[in-house]
């Protein structure tokens, strides 16, 4: 199930302690990835301060963006809901960004969104995946990390 933009959803889900890391791409860096506590969420979206969410690939310039451009652009960029491939704890794409999800999150479950490239000249390199990490706590599952990935330079 992947939570409709609004951040009602996600603060249900997220992790009571840890809150919601996001990454624009596959390599999470803590020292880059914004994070939000549970109770920030549902404002998240009305807010409108830039923050910097790293850099983009290619041109390594900051990713400054409110959280509804993030989310617009990183987040659900697609109809995720609509993924036609949907895995859990196995990669359905890589491109060249290292993956480093399980190094970071060794018990957890991550559920891959994935959306095969559409534009036949792209060669399939248009395609893009939205991994959701879980954590266990007090015996519940939560949602601890949104990974976008896509094919980069």
């Amino acid at each position: 199930m992947v939570p409709k933009p609004g951040g009602e959803g996600h603060s249900r889900l997220a992790h009571p302690v840890k809150g919601i890391r996001f990454s624009p791409y596959a390599f999470l860096d803590r020292k880059a990835n914004v994070s939000f506590a549970p109770a920030a969420l549902p404002a998240a979206l009305r807010d409108a301060r830039k923050r910097v969410w790293g850099t983009y690939d290619g041109s390594g310039a900051p990713i400054r963006l409110t959280f509804a451009e993030y989310y617009q652009h990183f987040v659900y960029d697609r109809d995720f809901a609509t993924a036609t491939e949907i895995s859990y704890n196995e990669p359905v794409a890589r491109g060249n960004t290292r993956d480093n999800a399980f190094e970071e999150y060794p018990n957890a479950i991550i559920v891959e969104y994935h959306m095969p490239g559409a534009r036949p000249e792209r060669e399939g390199m248009d395609w893009a995946s939205l991994r959701l990490v879980f954590e266990q706590h007090q015996a519940t599952w939560y949602l601890v990390h949104v990974i976008h990935d896509q094919w980069t330079i």
